[in-house]
């Protein structure tokens, strides 16, 4: 999870990737999309496991705003699912603006693997 940069709102794209795949290795990919099924919303009354979606959804919860700026928990702070905070940060933040154009488009023209050495360095 170290890994997985603090998304402040102008790195999204390097954010995401890294957190869904987070997200999968721990079990909680699923309730992120499809969000809480609905034998296990607050109207209707479930008989079996009832805490296992709600544990689900709050570990996913958790794990996305470990790696949130505190700018951008207090923006969410009133979505109350997973899947509403996912879709949230995805419609605000996942733009690639200019800035990020012009950088994506500066390191594309920095790369350059040396001779005849090994690219490993380069590449990873």
């Amino acid at each position: 999870m170290d890994h997985i940069p603090i998304m402040d709102g102008t790195n999204y794209t390097l954010w995401e990737y890294p957190m869904r795949a987070y997200l999968k290795f721990k079990g909680y990919w699923l309730i992120t999309m499809e969000g809480l099924p609905d034998l296990a919303n607050q109207t209707t009354p479930f008989t079996y496991n009832p805490d296992k979606y709600y544990n689900l959804d709050d570990g996913a919860k958790g794990s996305i705003k470990q790696r949130l700026s505190n700018a951008i928990i207090e923006e969410i702070k009133e979505l109350s699912s997973t899947k509403e905070i996912w879709k949230y940060l995805e419609d605000k933040y996942n733009k690639a603006g200019s800035a990020q154009v012009f950088g994506d488009i500066q390191k594309v023209y920095a790369f350059q693997i040396k001779g005849n050495q090994n690219p490993k360095a380069e590449i990873s």
